[in-house]
């Protein structure tokens, strides 16, 4: 088979994805570009909206998640829509640290078994490594920078 380069637009399949995950390195524009999507809510985790005009809001913990679900759902009841045609969780590996500190509370508290923070655990090493390989990458450019 041979590859066919495109000489224009290839008309859209979908309307838009489901999920979509966007990677880029610190400060490449991720949160600037998202806050530009109409009528998208940014579940800010690490405070990095505050410095683009968004819709969003700051949460900290597993209680904080817990409160923008249910309002979110309240907000989708009482429209009986969901009102927002997006929903943005800003930043991964910030998610993976407050549900990792929860897997591990409720796992001491002996909510959960042992064996399933383990899994827990395995599931989330896939981005943990894709951002530690990115951070190890961006620190070279930058010693490299200096080095110069």
């Amino acid at each position: 088979m041979s590859l066919t380069l495109p000489t224009s637009k290839i008309p859209a399949v979908s309307e838009n994805p489901r999920y979509l995950i966007l990677y880029g390195l610190p400060k490449a524009g991720k949160t600037s570009c998202l806050a530009q999507l109409d009528n998208n809510l940014i579940i800010d985790l690490e405070g990095g909206s505050v410095f683009v005009d968004a819709m969003a809001i700051q949460c900290r913990t597993i209680n904080d998640l817990g409160e923008a679900a249910s309002a979110i759902r309240a907000k989708n009841k009482e429209v009986g829509h969901n009102f927002y045609k997006h929903i943005t969780i800003d930043n991964a590996t910030r998610l993976e640290d407050v549900c990792m500190s929860y897997a591990c509370t409720l796992c001491e508290n002996g909510a959960i078994d042992r064996n399933i923070y383990r899994k827990f655990r395995e599931l989330l090493k896939p981005l943990s490594h894709l951002y530690r390989y990115s951070n190890i990458r961006y620190n070279r450019k930058e010693n490299q920078q200096h080095l110069l």
